[in-house]
């Protein structure tokens, strides 16, 4: 019985010199953060920042050769969107003829934004850095994928376009705060 008592005793004094030395390490990581003392010989000061730099991490070729991959096909299916299917919300077209080209045209660059996505969400998955936008993207998918059917069928769902660049927007406001910033483009010409 006596010898259940004493590892027990010592179980617990090891998990508190534990979190002590753990506590201990943030206080030096905090003051390593905000300066702390200036007596440092330039030996320590330098092993304090790169201890320093190792806890933040900065971008990494890699990650760099990923968020450029990722910006590139985010801000090229935005671009598209915003170039070729939004403008027709607020648009009338008279004829017939007018609005069977200009769905088409529409229903191919949503199509094409869609499959950018894809391919920017295939990217993101893979970072840990751009995982967080992964939801957003995935939510948008579908809804670029619908306003390109409806468009198909010679219906333009206003809701649907509306809906689908609010959550655009939320992607690029999300990734703009996280250090992502996607710029908008899209080409010349999309043949529909």
């Amino acid at each position: 019985m006596s010898l259940h008592i004493r590892s027990t005793v010592m179980s617990r004094s090891k998990r508190g010199a534990a979190a002590w030395l753990v506590l201990g390490f943030a206080l030096l990581a905090l003051l390593s953060a905000c300066g702390g003392s200036s007596s440092l010989s330039g030996t320590q000061s330098a092993a304090k920042r790169s201890t320093f730099a190792a806890i933040h991490r900065t971008v990494t070729p890699t990650r760099r050769a990923e968020m450029t991959t990722f910006t590139g096909h985010a801000g090229l299916a935005f671009g598209i969107f915003h170039r070729y299917v939004y403008p027709l919300k607020g648009e009338t077209l008279k004829t017939r003829a007018q609005r069977q080209r200009a769905y088409a045209k529409a229903r191919a660059a949503a199509s094409a934004a869609a499959r950018q996505v894809v391919l920017a969400k295939e990217n993101g998955v893979q970072s840990t850095a751009l995982r967080k936008l992964f939801g957003p993207l995935a939510a948008l998918e579908p809804m670029l994928g619908s306003v390109a059917r409806g468009l198909g069928r010679g219906h333009f769902d206003a809701a649907g376009v509306s809906s689908t660049n609010a959550a655009i927007a939320y992607i690029e406001h999300s990734g703009s705060i996280g250090g992502v910033k996607i710029v908008e483009r899209a080409p010349a010409t999309i043949h529909g």
